[in-house]
């Protein structure tokens, strides 16, 4: 049991290092365009036509802010992953069947994450910075939860969750049928 729960904690880890690959991989895609962050990004409250260095210290200021949120994002995911981890490996199952009454717990670490990642998105968006323009807003709170998703379903469950627990996760139990 405690060879399981190393197990799927260091998938966990593998897969939260993926997850940052990617994203800050991302971040220099786009991070290179500095162009897509001053017209698409950036409150045009804040780009001047004259000063071309201002304009790119407020898209670099707003970019150093949206790698907080999704480390705080990440971080919702990691620690919702681990509980419902922990919760799968050391509960004790003899057979799929009993799995499935534990279908409940997933749920709740999915809702609580989602609802935890939605506020937290619509905080940094409309409270903690005046630097993201006003038509990119009402979007965080969805690219939250997205990104919660992703990483609660794929990176935390999916490839971690036991053998004999798979019943008790919705996704799983659908794709392995």
């Amino acid at each position: 049991m405690l060879l399981r729960l190393i197990k799927s904690l260091v998938i966990l880890l593998c897969m939260t290092i993926l997850y940052l690959a990617i994203f800050f991989g991302l971040k220099i895609t786009l991070g290179q365009s500095d162009e897509w962050v001053l017209l698409v990004l950036l409150n045009q409250d804040f780009v001047t036509q004259d000063d071309l260095q201002a304009n790119l210290q407020f898209a670099e200021e707003l970019l150093g802010e949206i790698d907080i949120l999704a480390l705080v994002l990440l971080s919702i995911s990691a620690v919702a992953s681990f509980v419902w981890l922990v919760f799968a490996n050391l509960i004790r199952v003899s057979r799929p069947g009993i799995a499935k009454r534990y279908i409940w717990v997933w749920l709740v670490g999915i809702g609580i994450g989602c609802f935890a990642s939605i506020f937290y998105s619509a905080y940094f968006a409309f409270e903690v910075t005046d630097l993201i323009s006003t038509s990119m807003r009402s979007m965080f709170p969805a690219m939250g939860a997205l990104v919660f998703i992703a990483g609660y379903t794929v990176f935390g469950t999916f490839f971690a969750t036991p053998k004999l627990m798979r019943p008790a996760v919705p996704i799983i139990s659908i794709l392995f049928r």
